[in-house]
C-alpha cells in the first residue's frame, strides 16, 4: 500500500520502501513489472514507459468446476489474520446478517498474529456455533467450492489469489475497491460480483442481504464470474457497437512498420502452429507487434497508440491485439 504509514509497516517493508522508493533505486532497473494499473500510476512516467503490468495468473487447469448444485449455506472469506484483512468488519456485518438468515455459518481461513483477537471478538458477540476459525487449508478451492459466497474486506491488497480462485468457480463474490486496484481489475458491481467501499459495514452487509435474498442476482454474478478465467490471461471480449470500434480503431492509429524496429521489452507473445512468432513491446513512441519466423527472421509489424496495456495471439493465420480496457 503506497499510502501506508512507514511506522505501520513490517521491518522488511521499511527497508524495502526507504531503499526503493525514498532513495530511488527503483529508478536503476532496465525494467519494471507491476501487478495493477494502480500500482503502475504511482510512479512517475519515466518508470511507467518502461514497465509492463502482469496481473496474478490463475490456475485453470487444476481449477474445479462451477458447482451447479444447491449451494451449502456458508460464506468464506480467506487470508492472514492481519490489520490489513479487516476480518473484524465482515465478522460484525455477519452478526447484523445471521440475525435474519440464522441458517448460515460464516468460515474464515487463515492464521495470524490476531487470532486471539478474533477469537475474543466471536465469543463477545456470541456466535462461537456459527462462526468458524479453521486455520489455512491444503485445498482451498474444494472447501470454498459450493459455498454461497466468497467475501474479502481488505484495506489493501495486490491481486487477491483466493478471489481469483473464487470468481474462476462461480462463487458469488464481495470485494472491497481497496489500493492498490486488484479487485477492481476483475470485479464489476452488479455484473460480475459487488464492490464495496472500503471499511463500510453497511454496504457490506447489504451485499450479503442482496445475494442471499435475490437467487435470479446471484446466479446472474455467478455465471458472469466464471469468465475471469478469460480475463485473467488479457483475452476477454465484450460486444461492442460498430460506431465505439470505429472510434476505438481510429484513436488508435494503427501504421505498418517498414523495418524491424529496435527490440527493446517484450510486454506479451504468442507462437502458432508454424513457428511464427507475434512479439508485442513498447517503441520509442507508441507500442509495436513483430511478427518473426521461427528462426528469428522479421516479416512485418505495426505500431499503434496503445495507453493500456495489451496482448496477441494467433488464429490460425492471423494476429489478434486484445486491449485491456482501463474502466472495467
Amino acid at each position: 500500500d503506497p499510502y501506508a504509514k512507514l511506522s505501520k509497516l513490517p521491518w522488511k517493508d521499511k527497508i524495502g520502501s526507504f531503499l526503493m522508493r525514498r532513495c530511488g533505486l527503483y529508478g536503476l532497473a532496465d525494467w519494471m513489472v507491476f501487478q495493477t494499473i494502480d500500482a503502475q500510476s504511482y510512479y512517475n512516467k519515466k518508470i511507467q514507459n518502461k514497465s509492463s503490468i502482469i496481473s496474478n495468473p490463475l490456475d485453470t487447469v487444476n481449477m474445479p468446476n462451477p458447482w451447479n448444485g444447491e449451494r451449502e449455506k456458508k460464506i468464506v472469506a480467506a487470508g492472514r489474520f492481519s490489520e490489513e484483512k479487516n476480518f473484524p468488519m465482515l465478522i460484525k456485518a455477519f452478526v447484523r446478517f445471521s440475525k435474519i438468515h440464522p441458517e448460515y455459518k460464516l468460515i474464515i481461513y487463515g492464521e495470524g498474529k490476531l487470532r486471539k483477537e478474533y477469537e475474543n471478538l466471536i465469543t463477545k458477540l456470541n456466535i462461537n456455533k456459527i462462526v468458524e476459525l479453521p486455520g489455512f487449508s491444503a485445498n482451498l478451492i474444494e472447501e470454498i467450492r459450493k459455498a454461497s459466497m466468497y467475501i474479502s474486506t481488505s484495506n489493501h491488497e495486490g491481486i487477491s489469489n483466493s478471489m481469483l480462485e473464487a470468481l474462476g468457480m462461480g462463487i458469488p463474490t464481495i470485494v472491497t475497491n481497496c489500493p492498490i486496484g486488484g479487485s477492481k481489475m476483475f470485479v464489476r458491481s452488479d455484473d460480475n460480483g459487488i464492490l464495496i467501499p472500503m471499511n463500510d459495514e453497511e454496504a457490506l452487509f447489504k451485499a450479503m442481504c442482496k445475494i442471499c435474498e435475490d437467487t435470479q442476482y446471484a446466479e446472474h454474478i455467478s455465471t458472469n464470474a466464471i469468465k475471469v478465467n478469460a480475463m485473467n490471461t488479457g483475452f476477454f471480449t465484450e460486444d461492442l457497437s460498430d460506431e465505439t470500434k470505429t472510434t476505438f480503431v481510429a484513436s488508435i492509429n494503427v501504421s505498418p512498420l517498414s523495418a524491424e524496429p529496435e527490440k527493446r521489452g517484450v510486454l506479451c507473445f504468442d507462437v502458432n502452429e508454424q513457428g511464427l512468432i507475434a512479439i508485442g513491446q513498447t517503441g520509442s513512441q507508441d507500442k509495436e507487434i513483430c511478427v518473426y519466423t521461427s528462426q528469428g527472421e522479421f516479416l512485418y509489424g505495426y505500431t499503434f497508440n496503445c495507453p493500456q496495456s495489451f496482448c496477441v495471439e494467433w488464429d490460425e493465420q492471423h494476429v489478434n491485439i486484445y486491449f485491456i480496457r482501463s474502466d472495467v
